[in-house]
């Protein structure tokens, strides 16, 4: 189970569009955390919240659509039980 998880995350890409500064924050969770599956294993999201004067998107997010595109990829009867998450800042 590890190892499909392990590729679906690698496999998250980013939008192909530019980040729009002046967006406002996701309305609904859902919206938020949507992702669109490409191919096997291989999913973009449809969305990124970047917050005013931030460096970047906010990791939460990032991370929360990595696990919904992980879901998509394997079997149903598998199910997160447990996620470790340590954000780097540079």
């Amino acid at each position: 189970m590890s190892h499909h998880i392990h590729r679906s995350l690698s496999a998250l890409t980013l939008p192909e569009f530019v980040l729009d500064r002046q967006q406002s924050e996701p309305v609904d969770i859902s919206s938020a955390l949507d992702v669109e599956q490409l191919d096997t294993n291989l999913f973009r999201s449809r969305s990124l919240y970047l917050p005013y004067n931030a460096r970047g998107v906010f990791g939460g997010q990032v991370i929360s659509q990595s696990l919904v595109a992980a879901t998509r990829s394997v079997k149903s009867e598998f199910a997160l039980h447990v996620s470790f998450v340590h954000i780097l800042s540079s």
